[in-house]
């Protein structure tokens, strides 16, 4: 088959979609030709907001390469293209339809030039709607099955509509049927992501709690497949050599792997440390992940040689920082299923993650770790637990490894993909 993915921001970027859908990529494009069509390809160009930053500011880097087998096509906006599109983004929340009608329009013509011989488009969403609304309209005007990815967050959805909350983590869960409440005009999870959804013809959800959720917003589960993603670890790694780089030696080990974004509670986990030294005071705690945001003044208020902080680092010494460590703690509120928590299991490391829905479905209600709010004294706590009972934290790492390995190999996942797609054609 050929295929195309579309999504704003591609690998080598940091980012569990941009991620797991390389590592997607890159399965798939050995059997198939398989295309990319994006425009940031760079950490170092990832912008907080995706509407500003790839309709109104200019990105530099290569127009094309590969990705193993797979050709990597990086669209631009032209100077005059983005002037006319910054009133519509800076006022789409007041024109929504006129807004994305042009935006589409300018999109299209860029997307189409590029996919006219596929035999399908697969739009991986990841919090710019106007990327599926536009793959959407490709699809539709070339007789061709579309495949979209939503990746719902519903906190993220949640929180658009309170953001003058300052502890998002207290906040109620929303029940299904009940999201369109809470589409907040160009927020995450606005109409135009829903209609897309509602349009496609393959929807590939991340957990159980997704599908439903689409379910109950009146799309047939028969056009929604349950797959999620696998892990993303590397064959070659060495806790030993991890530990001794970074002068840790034999103490607790406890990890945070991720953006280091408010939305992920490394703040949280960094105000927790003191708290966790009153009982133990020899932790260690491990930082991997890029700095986004505040990232860098949060992490001068905690200078202490306990505290190790690490931006990009690459897959095998992720892969050793995950084998070297006690406890993987991300308790992040804002994940569609959480892959880091499937690399913690791969080595049986319990996980300590946040009180969402998806979250509690992926750890069994917490048979593969504890579930917190965003809450130090409570990330403290369950921190202090896992480090007095290694019985727990062993029973807590084998149920999760066990879930991986039943239902998490990429090899499983790439083939339930191309079913999909097979099927579609």
């Amino acid at each position: 088959m050929k295929i195309s993915f579309i999504l704003p921001v591609y690998w080598p970027a940091i980012g569990g979609c941009e991620l797991h859908t390389h590592e997607l990529v890159g399965r798939l494009c050995r059997r198939h030709d398989v295309r990319v069509i994006t425009q940031i390809t760079s950490q170092a160009d990832k912008p907080d907001n995706l509407w500003w930053g790839t309709l109104t500011r200019p990105v530099a880097g290569k127009e094309r390469y590969w990705d193993d087998k797979a050709e990597v096509i990086r669209i631009r906006l032209e100077t005059w293209e983005q002037k006319l599109l910054v009133p519509f983004v800076r006022f789409h929340h007041r024109a929504q339809e006129i807004s994305m009608a042009v935006i589409r329009k300018v999109l299209q013509r860029k997307f189409l030039a590029h996919v006219q011989d596929s035999d399908l488009i697969h739009c991986v969403h990841n919090g710019a709607s106007f990327y599926g609304h536009t793959a959407l309209a490709c699809a539709r005007s070339m007789g061709i099955p579309f495949v979209f990815t939503p990746l719902l967050q519903i906190n993220q959805a949640l929180r658009d509509v309170a953001p003058n909350q300052e502890d998002w983590s207290g906040q109620p869960a929303i029940a299904p049927g009940s999201i369109g409440s809470y589409l907040a005009s160009g927020s995450y999870h606005d109409k135009f992501w829903l209609r897309t959804a509602r349009a496609a013809d393959g929807l590939i959800s991340m957990t159980r709690f997704e599908k439903e959720y689409l379910v109950a917003e009146g799309i047939s589960a028969s056009r929604i497949h349950e797959i999620g993603v696998g892990p993303l670890i590397s064959s070659k790694h060495d806790a030993a050599s991890f530990r001794r780089s970074h002068g840790i030696g034999e103490e607790p080990l406890v990890l945070f792997l991720g953006r280091k974004n408010r939305a992920k509670g490394f703040e949280e986990v960094l105000a927790a440390t003191a708290r966790v030294w009153g009982k133990s005071p020899g932790t260690r705690f491990v930082f991997i992940g890029p700095r986004e945001g505040n990232a860098a003044e949060v992490f001068r208020k905690y200078r202490d040689p306990r505290i190790v902080e690490l931006n990009e680092v690459d897959l095998d010494e992720k892969t050793s920082a995950i084998e070297a460590c006690d406890i993987l703690c991300m308790p992040s509120f804002f994940e569609a299923l959480g892959g880091v928590f499937l690399e913690a299991w791969s080595f049986e490391k319990p996980v300590i993650a946040g009180d969402t829905a998806p979250l509690r479905e992926l750890t069994g209600n917490g048979c593969g770790g504890f579930l917190v709010s965003l809450d130090p004294s409570d990330i403290a706590e369950k921190i202090i637990r896992l480090l007095d009972d290694p019985e727990l934290r062993r029973r807590m790492g084998t149920w999760g490894r066990r879930k991986v390995e039943s239902q998490y190999s990429w090899e499983a996942i790439a083939s339930k993909i191309e079913n999909v797609y097979g099927t579609l054609v």
